[in-house]
């Protein structure tokens, strides 16, 4: 499957706190797919392994730390195709006294981040652990 709309008739994971928008926007809603949402990363993993589930979604760090805990790495596969990069907002209250502080303090942290190196060592990190997943051909 190289498309997210290549999924009807799939039974899907995703943890029960994570958005579905991708899937929303693919029309990849019930009862055109079955939706199951377990509540940790490593039963996504045992419901692949266990066939309760076709395919599961999850974020690189939780993928790769439940194939680890599981010993699945050789029998689960990642595809490439369907991965995407999310980013992340963050933002705070207007009318909370500590808003401006907080915003400051976050803006800084990453600004350091970028300046030490540490920024870059996270992303090349993952992409490492996210390569390692991807099947080699």
């Amino acid at each position: 499957m190289s498309r997210l709309e290549d999924l009807a008739g799939a039974r899907i994971c995703r943890m029960d706190a994570w958005p579905t928008w991708d899937l929303e926007e693919a029309g990849l809603t019930e009862p055109l797919i079955t939706l199951i949402r377990p509540p940790l990363p490593k039963d996504y993993m045992e419901a692949v392994l266990n066939g309760e589930a076709d395919i599961t979604g999850m974020e690189t760090e939780s993928a790769v730390g439940a194939i680890r805990e599981l010993e699945a790495g050789t029998k689960l596969v990642q595809n490439p195709e369907l991965s995407h990069i999310m980013s992340l907002h963050f933002t705070s209250h207007k009318p909370n006294p500590q808003s401006p502080l907080v915003t400051a303090i976050l803006n800084k942290g990453i600004t350091e981040m970028r300046r030490s190196g540490e920024w870059y060592d996270i992303v090349s990190s993952a992409l490492a652990e996210f390569n390692g997943l991807a099947p080699k051909g």
